[in-house]
């Protein structure tokens, strides 16, 4: 059975499990020294695990005055669509609730369609478009505009009149 819990800043295995899960799974990762600075506050990294495994995936939050913003989420590619990606994003929105926070934000690749119905699944809406956000391979050598992609800015309100 997958758990999720918050992970404590001390678990350097399990954040550098967490670490590799993230360079595998960005285009563009960031170094570890930049994952490492935001496992304190006002950052969170909680990971789902069984048994078996000791990081399943994870999910890096920034939780600033009423807003907790998803930085990061990633899980593993051979346990997609296990649900584990669900079970992060129910553990985000549940302990935002219980702090009394308005709403949950994240951003995403506009192409990134399997993110996207997980996250609409999970109660999220668009509320934004950041146009040309997003680096991409084809840019990554390039600084052209047009070889960048945008970002859909997503929001699962907590309170009704929160948008």
């Amino acid at each position: 059975m997958t758990q999720v819990q918050k992970l404590s800043p001390n678990d350097s295995n399990r954040i550098a499990d967490c670490y590799e899960l993230h360079a595998s799974s960005q285009p563009f990762p960031w170094s570890f020294s930049t994952f490492s600075d935001m496992l304190s506050e006002p950052y969170s990294l909680s990971i789902a695990f069984n048994e078996n495994t000791p990081v399943l995936g994870y999910v890096l939050t920034l939780q600033v005055l009423e807003e907790t913003t998803i930085m990061d989420i990633a899980v593993d590619a051979g346990k997609r669509r296990q649900g584990i990606g669900t079970a992060l994003i129910n553990h985000v929105v549940s302990n935002a609730a219980k702090t009394h926070e308005g709403r949950v934000l994240l951003e995403v690749r506009a192409t990134n369609q399997h993110a996207i119905q997980l996250y609409k699944t999970c109660g999220f809406e668009q509320v934004a478009l950041r146009k040309n956000y997003y680096p991409t391979v084809a840019s990554s050598s390039k600084t052209e505009q047009s070889d960048k992609e945008d970002a859909l800015i997503m929001q699962y309100p907590l309170i009704p009149s929160v948008k």
